[in-house]
């Protein structure tokens, strides 16, 4: 008899934590493409999307590679310096299709003219330092451009 109340609560706690997986709220991570002023100040989009994703998982999101909707946006715009440093800004954003955007329907008397979506929330940051530690730089700040987006949202 304890053998089978133990199954059964083994079982129950297993179909419980697939469950509470299955509900974690889901975001696919999308970085824009970089350039070579990027590339010489020492930053790769495969590094973006790690800390992206890694910020997503300490905040109990579930990264995925499909598409969802909504998703994250990670933007970045790198600009030498004449310091031989660099300067960066970067935007995050978590957006999707509402059931407005989906049937195109106006917005007072405007109306896009092509497909339009929804910004859930949105943080932007502008740096400059030194190539030497502008990974480091570049990483606190998206994390925390990521942090505070995601405070600006119930989930």
């Amino acid at each position: 008899m304890r053998i089978v109340l133990l199954l059964v609560a083994t079982l129950l706690v297993a179909s419980t934590d697939a469950l509470a997986q299955q509900q974690r709220p889901q975001l696919r991570v999308l970085v824009e493409d970089l350039d070579e002023v990027a590339a010489k100040c020492g930053v790769s989009k495969s590094q973006l999307e790690s800390i992206a994703t890694l910020t997503l998982r300490n905040n109990g999101i579930q990264v995925v590679n499909e598409t969802t909707n909504p998703f994250l946006a990670v933007v970045t715009t790198f600009i030498p310096t004449a310091a031989r440093g660099c300067a960066f800004y970067t935007r995050v954003s978590v957006q999707g299709l509402s059931q407005s955007d989906i049937a195109k329907g106006p917005i007072g008397v405007f109306k896009a003219r092509s497909r339009s979506h929804t910004v859930l929330c949105e943080q932007s940051a502008l740096r400059i330092g030194p190539k030497v530690g502008i990974m480091g730089d570049m990483t606190e700040e998206l994390e925390n451009n990521i942090k505070q987006c995601l405070g600006q949202l119930d989930y």
